[in-house]
């Protein structure tokens, strides 16, 4: 599943964080844009990169009490790729994050079968399809983002626009269902 192998994807930078001073940098398309003025701040975790993976990973840390800054360079911006998934991983997801929001508002299309093509490739002909009688989603990326806008605007989570040059990351945190605490590893 798309969504829930970028879960593991994004970096974060545990401990304390000194923001930089605010200054200018060109933005794509060579557009000028002020980065967040965060000095001063601290959170107990960075989140670096503001798609679904990070908004997720925000979102749990901030639910359990962790002052989280998500740091992405224009987090207001629409999420511009298309998500999907089998629609029981989805349900797992929703059920496992605890947000049944995922299966009523998130959800813009559902099919009961999935046509797979693979035609055109090892002499298959282009025609040629696979059929899977397993139930597939498409994410609404609007309706999902509004979701988890809403989850990290009731906790102790903060969005910075701001670009970060990083030539290592320290440590990467990840929490398995499982277990009851988090698990580290030396970057």
């Amino acid at each position: 599943m798309i969504f829930w192998s970028a879960i593991c994807s994004f970096a974060l930078l545990p401990a304390r964080v000194a923001w930089p001073q605010t200054n200018t940098r060109l933005g794509r398309a060579g557009s000028p844009r002020a980065e967040a003025d965060a000095s001063g701040a601290e959170v107990d975790v960075a989140v670096i990169g503001g798609g679904p993976a990070g908004y997720v990973m925000a979102a749990l840390m901030g639910r359990e009490g962790h002052a989280v800054a998500i740091v992405d360079p224009y987090p207001d911006r629409p999420w511009p790729n298309n998500y999907g998934a089998w629609r029981s991983e989805w349900q797992s997801l929703s059920e496992s994050l605890q947000l049944p929001e995922l299966m009523t508002q998130c959800i813009s299309k559902e099919w009961d079968v999935t046509d797979c093509y693979f035609g055109g490739s090892h002499g298959m002909p282009d025609e040629q399809r696979t059929r899977l009688g397993t139930p597939y989603v498409q994410v609404n990326r609007a309706a999902l983002k509004a979701v988890l806008d809403r989850l990290i605007s009731s906790s102790r989570v903060a969005k910075y626009a701001a670009s970060l040059e990083v030539g290592r990351i320290p440590v990467v945190i990840f929490r398995r269902a499982s277990a009851a605490a988090w698990t580290t590893f030396s970057g």
